[in-house]
């Protein structure tokens, strides 16, 4: 995944992508759902942001995290009316799983009075901020947090939030 760049892509919602996601009526649902789907890594340089019409024809092949999240934030805006839900893309590292600046991009949203992530790897409840919501993928350190609404606007960019760079 490359953040650096935006590589957004415009989408009307057409009549078989809405018959699909009409029953993704809850958190669960969507959450059961997503479950189907397989990820997979790309390389930064040749990364691709699917539409979301595009991750759901693309169920077995190569859906990697900003697939996931823009997706879910489509849904959780258009099907259930959470309108701040949020695809947030930051880059950190975590020592004990890798080394160097890695990227990951996530779908954060109301949930309970708190926020509620879902990524590729799952839904994540009771997180307080955006920040947060980064700790974890990146609990030692976050460099680079970028906020978009549901239709790709960006609404903040944050620089090294927390750790060492």
């Amino acid at each position: 995944m490359c953040i650096f760049f935006n590589k957004w892509k415009d989408f009307e919602p057409t009549t078989k992508y809405l018959s699909i996601v009409s029953g993704l009526t809850t958190i669960t649902k969507l959450h059961n759902y997503l479950k189907q789907f397989k990820w997979q890594g790309e390389k930064a340089w040749k990364d691709y942001w699917k539409t979301p019409i595009e991750f759901i024809e693309n169920k077995d092949n190569n859906n990697d995290c900003e697939d996931f999240a823009r997706f879910a934030v489509d849904v959780l805006v258009r099907i259930m009316g959470i309108t701040g839900a949020r695809f947030i893309a930051h880059s950190g590292y975590d020592k004990s799983r890798w080394k160097g600046i890695k990227y990951h991009a996530i779908c954060v949203f109301p949930y309970q009075d708190k926020l509620a992530v879902f990524s590729n790897n799952g839904l994540f409840k009771g997180i307080d901020s955006y920040e947060d919501a980064g700790k974890l993928t990146f609990k030692d350190g976050l460099k680079y947090q970028q906020v978009r609404d549901w239709q790709g606007k960006i609404l903040s960019r944050k620089f090294k939030i927390f750790g060492t760079f």
